[in-house]
């Protein structure tokens, strides 16, 4: 246990996560403004950065955790187009999903194998739970392995793991994978995939109906208030 811990923290530094939410805004100042305001500020202010974020009802958060919590780890297959001699062709990647806490980490499964928890995640998703009691929200923030995902693949990653999730059938499979991982059949896991649909796949309201990430660009111009951020701890 120590030892994932430690590679989990290493992996946190590369990625310069954000470990509390205090290092990402000034909370005594986002915490005067209403819960549809801070929502605003929120995505306001990750409309230009390189990672995706959200805001998430308590209550959906809370039943995340009891889905996440005893099922703590996955693999998502992942489809990504390769370009061979002017021929494009979709591959399927494997990303493991750890949840430790608050914090849900991506790392390619071939990079998981060779270095295991030192290994460089590709994306991690930070939960900041310090307005869900007050203001009945988690602000959730994820950063981005460039090295690795665009943030477009990211967006697709972080719905990938709503969808397995919340959906009863795909969380089937994330029970199997959790109760008897030596067993898992992953040529199951490709054909349940392969039979979802490409939209079901890149669109996370399509069956979950409880969507987590936000895609940040299309938030509402000039809604920030820029005493309440601290641009420069996001550089």
């Amino acid at each position: 246990m120590e030892k994932n811990l430690k590679g989990t923290q290493q992996a946190s530094e590369f990625l310069r996560v954000k470990p509390t939410l205090n290092d990402v805004v000034k909370i005594e100042l986002l915490a005067q403004h209403s819960r549809e305001k801070i929502s605003e500020i929120w995505k306001e202010y990750h409309r230009d950065k390189f990672c995706v974020s959200a805001v998430i009802p308590t209550d959906t958060y809370q039943r995340l955790l009891s889905l996440v919590e005893p099922c703590p780890l996955f693999v998502l297959p992942f489809p990504r187009v390769q370009r061979d001699k002017g021929e494009e062709r979709t591959i399927v990647q494997f990303f493991y999903l750890q949840w430790t806490r608050n914090m849900c980490q991506m790392t390619l499964l071939s990079d998981y194998k060779v270095d295991g928890q030192f290994a460089q995640p590709a994306l991690i998703m930070m939960h900041y739970t310090d307005l869900q009691t007050d203001k009945g929200i988690v602000l959730m923030r994820g950063e981005i392995n460039k090295n690795k995902l665009n943030s477009h693949e990211a967006q697709m990653l972080a719905n990938l793991f709503q969808l397995f999730y919340f959906d009863e059938s795909r969380y089937d499979l994330v029970k199997r994978f959790n109760t008897d991982p030596k067993n898992f059949d992953f040529r199951m896991l490709l054909k349940f995939f392969q039979d979802s649909s490409k939209a079901e796949a890149t669109n996370s309201t399509t069956s979950t109906n409880t969507p987590i990430v936000n895609n940040t660009t299309t938030t509402t111009p000039n809604s920030t208030n820029k005493d309440t951020t601290d641009t420069e701890r996001n550089k």
